[in-house]
């Protein structure tokens, strides 16, 4: 009965660890050691920078993905989109 009892209990903590992993945003993935200074749809027009902090681990987006001003991880052209978008409306006498 205690063999059991231990086997369940390693079981699951198997099983928390194996979903602790898994990404919930679309377009995410997990990554063991990624760097904390990624690209991002607010940074995209500038020149990369290079990144002395340590590797993080965690959700991130997929290649060829950058994360969005709310969160989501969307194609690096829907970034250029939305840039070239609010630069229109920002211009005097434009409209969208």
């Amino acid at each position: 009965m205690q063999r059991f009892l231990l086997v369940v209990v390693l079981g699951a903590i198997m099983l928390s660890i194996a979903y602790s992993y898994e990404c919930t945003g679309k377009n995410e993935q997990y990554y063991n050691c990624s760097s904390p200074c990624r690209r991002n749809c607010t940074n995209i027009d500038q020149a990369p920078k290079s990144c002395s902090e340590p590797c993080v681990s965690g959700c991130f987006c997929k290649t060829g993905y950058l994360r969005r001003d709310d969160n989501e991880c969307v194609k690096v052209w829907e970034c250029l989109h939305v840039e070239r978008k609010r630069t229109w409306e920002a211009l005097p006498g434009t409209e969208a």
